[in-house]
């Protein structure tokens, strides 16, 4: 296919372009109306591999062949007449000198843009009409402008090249003063060996694990290449590697990028004040040390200046990442009274080396001063629907009045009740207030009472705690039966019982009742309320008023869901005799000891019987019991405050005369 051009160029490529023009005669420059190329077709697609692979071809008949075929015209060789002939005799194919050409109308050719690849080939002339000499074709020799094989290498798999991967690097944000790595690879990607002959890189900051060289890499082999960034300083960095080598594309360049970063560290807040703190006393502030820079940030030192300022100092060093935080406490004892000022310095790598944080405060004489009795509240157990109150004593132990001007109170469930606000508490003088825990569902809960003051120590906190539960009422008694004994007819003997309120809800007695010839009872009453954990007792008396066994019961009714309760009761009673036994015994030398009981038998050794309802006080014992000409034996033990008692003590007899 024939194209047309404007501008024909072409370096010479084979040894038939070797020839200098200057062998030739020169000539007047022509005038130039078109100038075409003859591309390739499909015949000498091969012969264009062929030259891709290394051969080494002339170009000879390709021109001479194909002219004569492409242009053939009528005799004459005018083409606008439309007259038959070639302008070759197309049997007779020749080669085409590269420095001649030819020229004749071709006015109604086709005409396209020739396009050229890399690593092919193609045959360059120049055709032309002169304007002289209407109706021939003259043939000038010009000037050649070149018929040429021009050459272009396409790829690297055509020859020597070496290719980047990745293309470029990026480090992205960096400390500074820190270290970040990357890698890469150089491959060579052609067919024949490169030569790398130099490796560098620019950019501050950049450096590189450069090779030795000069360093020869073989058709598809590879290197590993490291880039280091360690900026200096915080700002965007870039930079290139440069490989030099005999590799077609003489110079590659990877570009470098990078960020030198920081961390910056800010306290909040950025000052602190203590404000009139008496002497003796002490106040606290909480300091945030955060890093808001891009980088890290390592503390290498915390520390604090000023009469009577402290700090709880961290382990140091420590590193804070970006966005990360820290807190530090800062106390104030003033040793003396007036204006303190010190300051807390935190020493870092950070953009700003060293960060200082104002404090200040002022000593006083001693205050009023505000403490709480006990110093936190616990309900335990609370059924819900019910509630529990704890007495709260607020006391003044400095030197001057307090006022307290509010309460506050928090957590689900909690109430204060008793303290009206705003009160004055005179020095050396106290306040007492309730705090109430009245749960609405279940499950432990937390809360405070916090009271606000012009005492030095305001505000003070009061921690309160309890649980809701389920409600719960049980009452029990101890013990579930009374057994008097012998009892002389006539006479009384009392014992006692506990009643208490196992559950988590209050019980309310609504009815006490006895059975049981010579019973009766006393203490607890209809109407008498048992929080959880509460207890009251119940006496009973037996006063028999005549002789024998006796059985009855104590029924206690209440909203438990253990009512009605039932004590059993049983004593003897026997007609006063006119003898008695006497006994008397050695206190115990035991710790603890509350008192003692007597026990008598009708044989030695026992069985024994106990005499004393309850344990006495006492050393001694009368035993009006006793019959006629019969013989008893009578042991004692010793009890303690928890009712346990010892073992039983030596064996005393006594014999009762017959009459």
């Amino acid at each position: 296919m024939i194209y047309q051009t404007d501008v024909v160029a072409a370096a010479p490529t084979s040894e038939h372009t070797d020839r200098s023009l200057k062998d030739r005669a020169p000539v007047r420059a022509p005038d130039v109306q078109r100038a075409f190329f003859i591309s390739h077709n499909d015949t000498t697609k091969d012969m264009l591999r062929s030259e891709t692979a290394g051969a080494r071809r002339t170009p000879y008949s390709l021109l001479g062949y194909l002219l004569p075929k492409l242009l053939s015209v009528g005799p004459g060789c005018h083409l606008p007449s439309g007259q038959a002939g070639p302008l070759y005799p197309a049997s007779s194919p020749r080669p085409v000198d590269i420095y001649q050409a030819h020229y004749l109308d071709c006015e109604r050719m086709n005409i396209h843009r020739p396009k050229f690849h890399r690593s092919q080939h193609t045959n360059l002339f120049v055709l032309h009409q002169p304007l002289c000499k209407k109706n021939t074709f003259t043939l000038i020799f010009i000037v050649t402008l070149m018929l040429a094989i021009v050459t272009l290498r396409a790829s690297a798999a055509a020859g020597p090249m070496l290719v980047a991967r990745p293309g470029s690097l990026a480090f992205g944000n960096v400390a500074v003063a820190g270290n970040s790595a990357r890698t890469m690879t150089v491959v060579n990607s052609g067919n024949t060996v490169i030569t790398i002959s130099q490796v560098s890189v620019s950019g501050r900051g950049f450096s590189l694990s450069k090779p030795a060289t000069p360093l020869k890499l073989s058709a598809g082999q590879s290197i590993r290449l490291q880039a280091h960034f360690a900026p200096e300083a915080t700002l965007e960095v870039t930079g290139s590697i440069t490989i030099t080598s005999n590799a077609w594309d003489r110079s590659l360049t990877i570009a470098l990028s990078g960020r030198g970063v920081q961390g910056r560290l800010s306290a909040t807040p950025p000052s602190a004040s203590f404000g009139n703190v008496a002497m003796g006393g002490g106040n606290s502030k909480i300091l945030t040390l955060s890093n808001y820079g891009l980088g890290s940030a390592t503390i290498s030192q915390v520390s604090v200046s000023g009469r009577g300022f402290s700090l709880s100092k961290p382990a140091t060093p420590l590193k804070l990442s970006a966005g990360q935080s820290i807190s530090l406490q800062v106390h104030f004892a003033p040793q003396s009274t007036g204006e303190v000022t010190g300051t807390v310095a935190i020493t870092s790598n950070a953009w700003d080396r060293s960060l200082i944080v104002a404090l200040s405060g002022r000593g006083v004489g001693v205050l009023g001063r505000l403490s709480a009795t006990p110093p936190s509240a616990s309900f335990g157990n609370v059924a819900m629907g019910e509630h529990n109150s704890q007495t709260i004593r607020l006391n003044n132990t400095g030197n001057d009045s307090v006022t307290i001007s509010r309460a506050n109170v928090s957590g689900s469930g909690f109430k204060i009740a008793g303290l009206i606000v705003p009160t004055v508490i005179p020095s050396g003088r106290s306040a007492t207030f309730n705090a109430v825990f009245a749960p609405t569902s279940s499950g432990s809960r937390t809360g405070s009472v916090s009271l606000i003051s012009d005492a030095p120590n305001s505000p003070l906190t009061i921690s309160l705690s309890g649980t809701g539960v389920a409600t719960a009422r049980l009452l029990g008694a101890n013990p579930l039966s009374l057994n008097f004994g012998t009892v002389n007819v006539d006479s009384t003997s009392s014992l006692s019982v506990t009643l208490t309120n196992h559950g988590n809800a209050d019980v309310t007695i609504s009815k006490v009742s006895v059975s049981g010839a010579g019973f009766s009872h006393g203490g607890a009453a209809a109407g008498t309320i048992l929080g959880p954990d509460q207890s009251t007792t119940l006496r009973v008396a037996f006063a028999p008023a005549s002789a024998g066994s006796v059985h009855g019961d104590v029924v206690v009714t209440s909203n438990a869901t253990t009512s009605p309760m039932t004590i059993s009761l049983s004593g003897d009673a026997v007609k006063p005799s006119p003898h008695s036994v006497a006994l008397t015994w050695s206190a115990s030398k035991s710790s603890g000891v509350i008192g003692y009981h007597v026990y008598r038998g009708s044989t030695s050794g026992g069985p024994y019987t106990k005499l004393t309802p309850a344990a006495i006080s006492e050393t001694r014992y009368t035993d009006t019991s006793v019959e006629a000409g019969r013989t008893y034996y009578y042991v004692v033990t010793s009890v303690d405050s928890d009712g346990l008692e010892s073992s039983h003590s030596n064996q005393a007899s006594a014999t009762v005369p017959g009459s």
